[in-house]
């Protein structure tokens, strides 16, 4: 029997990890669940699933250690909803503050090199060709949001943006290939898994926290995994763009062992 370590802060987390990982509820089923205790002592749960993939053991730890169990009620922030939090926030303040372009689509944070605590938003748009496809264009703009406090900080063009030359480059098809295959289910489940991880990924960076944490080198992996479901593979030089050091960061804590 296969046996997974997952690392959650929520019951919501859980259940978008399960869904996301084994497809919508009712595909697979929960045999038993008890709670242990690991190595070092701490509390966990385990559950015993039988999935399309396999009889598989599910380890949840907690990812950020509190008080209560992952059964009662949910932290003040809830990780699966931050991130859109913040690209609602972005969004919002850069149609607030033209020029904006129709068809702004708002894409996963990074943290922003020149504005310490906070994170950089890239608007790339959604829009149509001249030959009908329906597709993603790189971004004219970014906004700038406080990690922390959720308010905005500025919006400016996208570095190497060229007015000049309109439309931007197209990126891909729209939805992502990865994201095309999901059922809307599992799509808002890999969505939610995506925001906890990516959150406490982000926190991680800006706290300059150590990269020899289990459950940091997990969040790294669990997120760049999805986040390439999720978005087209031509997001990653954007992303990169927006802030190298970290994009170096991931790749070295992913590695770690």
């Amino acid at each position: 029997m296969t046996r997974e370590v997952v690392y959650v802060d929520s019951a919501e987390e859980q259940l978008a990890y399960l869904v996301s990982r084994f497809g919508p509820q009712g595909t697979w089923q929960v045999r038993e669940q008890r709670l242990t205790t690991t190595e070092s002592g701490a509390a966990a749960e385990r559950a015993e699933l039988a999935t399309s993939l396999g009889d598989v053991t599910v380890e949840f730890r907690d990812a950020t250690p509190v008080t209560v169990s992952f059964t009662e009620e949910l932290r003040e922030t809830e990780r699966t909803r931050i991130l859109d939090d913040i690209m609602e926030v972005a969004v919002t303040f850069a149609a607030e503050n033209p020029p904006h372009h129709p068809g702004s689509l708002p894409r996963f944070p990074i943290p922003e090199q020149h504005y310490p605590g906070s994170v950089g938003v890239p608007l790339p748009v959604l829009a149509v060709d001249d030959i009908g496809r329906r597709g993603l264009f790189a971004p004219p703009r970014m906004a700038v949001v406080s990690w922390t406090t959720r308010e905005p900080v500025g919006v400016r063009e996208f570095p190497g943006f060229d007015p000049e030359h309109w439309p931007p480059p197209r990126l891909s098809d729209w939805p992502a290939p990865g994201a095309a295959r999901l059922t809307p289910e599992q799509l808002e489940a890999t969505i939610k898994r995506f925001s906890a991880c990516w959150s406490r990924v982000i926190d991680a960076w800006l706290e300059h926290r150590d990269t020899r944490s289990d459950v940091l080198t997990s969040d790294v992996r669990e997120s760049l995994r999805l986040r390439a479901i999720l978005d087209p593979e031509t997001m990653a030089p954007i992303y990169r763009r927006m802030n190298p050091r970290f994009d170096d960061w991931l790749s070295a804590v992913g590695r770690a062992s």
